[in-house]
């Protein structure tokens, strides 16, 4: 995926220009001041949103987009959601194979409304996408994992490096630091500012 000369603007404010820049199939931490249009930039990328001018060259079909806040009901459980979710996305999975991805999110307590849950936990619905044999290529996560404890971050780093074996290019944004050195060994760090991505 490529893109050139893109910038953003809402009527006559300029959010970032000049970013042109070219994703491999690897495991990107973006990074930019807060404010400086990241989340914005992200959206871009998914087409949630539009690049007021640029051009972006991509075959990338199969889009998987994690923000930052929770998409459940509140009348369901999180097991419930997880497979509402599931079915928006047209995945079909048994139970067996869903208790499996509930374990590697350490979503112990599943059956409870998300009311009763922390934004994390909260969260970790949305991030049981990231454990279906779907062939993702995209994958963008906003700082979505700020809000997830170490020991599940680690098994999310390893998915997404595992995604990216698969040719999938992940770009994820993530409030501080990352506690586990090693997570940091499988990604590149890339820098948003108002000129351009470095």
């Amino acid at each position: 995926m490529e893109i050139k000369d893109c910038y953003k603007k809402y009527n006559d404010k300029l959010v970032f220009e000049n970013i042109s820049y070219k994703f491999e199939n690897k495991i990107y931490w973006l990074k930019g001041n807060n404010g400086i249009g990241k989340s914005v930039f992200l959206r871009c990328l998914t087409n949630i949103e539009k690049f007021t001018g640029g051009i972006i060259q991509s075959d990338k079909k199969n889009v998987l987009y994690i923000p930052e806040f929770s998409l459940n009901e509140d009348w369901l459980t999180l097991r419930e959601n997880v497979k509402l979710l599931m079915h928006y996305h047209k995945l079909h999975i048994d139970d067996e194979k869903l208790s499996n991805i509930l374990y590697k999110l350490n979503m112990d307590e599943c059956n409870i409304l998300p009311t009763k849950a922390s934004l994390g936990t909260n969260i970790k619905t949305s991030l049981a996408l990231l454990f279906v044999e779907k062939y993702w290529d995209l994958i963008i996560i906003d700082e979505a994992l700020s809000h997830i404890d170490n020991s599940t971050n680690s098994n999310i780093i390893r998915e997404l490096a595992r995604r990216c074996d698969e040719n999938a290019t992940v770009i994820l944004t993530h409030h501080g630091e990352f506690m586990n050195e090693e997570n940091k060994l499988d990604m590149k760090e890339i820098f948003l500012d108002k000129g351009g991505l470095r």
